[in-house]
């Protein structure tokens, strides 16, 4: 099992429309699509993650950041699903992944299900088609 992925995307809440490489959590894999949360580093974001929507978030901070794979203390933001549709066949493991402890995936799964039970969250849908042509390694 692969809990985060590197993956281009051109998100689709971003006005800029820029396409970078980004950590995704990979929260659901159904047969038809997976759900992606982003991953970003805390530093720059501090008002934000520890600001009055705190709830949003699940944090990684240390010394859990660096035992499971993060350089830098990161955040999950759990209100925003990057809800990709995938054929059956389409394998993620070709993009670069990695595991965390299963502690710390309860952990954020728990805050996902929070959000979508208080009806917080807002699901951006992407078509394997884009999700293909921004990640060649993906064909």
């Amino acid at each position: 099992m692969m809990d985060i992925v590197i993956a281009v995307l051109c998100f689709p809440n971003d006005p800029t429309k820029n396409k970078v490489a980004h950590q995704m959590f990979v929260a659901e894999r159904i047969e038809n699509y997976v759900d992606l949360y982003s991953v970003s580093s805390i530093i720059g974001k501090e008002k934000r993650v520890y600001g009055k929507e705190a709830e949003n978030y699940a944090t990684i901070i240390p010394p859990e950041n660096t035992e499971n794979g993060f350089k830098v203390p990161s955040f999950i933001d759990c209100t925003k699903v990057y809800r990709v549709s995938l054929t059956s066949n389409a394998d993620l493991v070709k993009l670069a992944n990695r595991e965390i402890s299963g502690e710390l995936r309860e952990r954020i799964l728990k805050r996902i299900k929070e959000l979508r039970e208080s009806g917080k969250q807002l699901v951006y849908s992407i078509s394997e088609e884009q999700f293909r042509s921004w990640n060649p390694k993906f064909k």
